[in-house]
């Protein structure tokens, strides 16, 4: 596992580095930068937290959009990965 969903994860605070300040989706970017510095990103199965959907299809839409924006901006960020 890389990425971690932003409403449920956390790192250790020795661990945190700043994103840069533009970085579209700050959770994936996060947990890629741990990754690549030799760190682990583990699963917990038991974690949840709960989140209210998407008003719309529309708003749907833009949060996927929003997501792999993200994706393509952290792994053009991170081509040492």
């Amino acid at each position: 596992m890389v990425g971690a969903a932003g409403e449920l994860f956390s790192i250790r605070t020795e661990l945190f580095e700043p994103v840069p300040h533009d970085t579209i989706i700050e959770d994936f970017y996060m947990t890629l930068r741990i990754a690549a510095n030799g760190h682990k990103i583990v699963y917990e199965p038991e974690a949840f937290a709960l989140e209210k959907p998407s008003a719309s299809v529309d708003e749907e839409l833009k949060r996927k959009i929003r997501i792999a924006a993200g994706g393509i901006q952290a792994i053009s960020r991170l081509t040492n990965l």
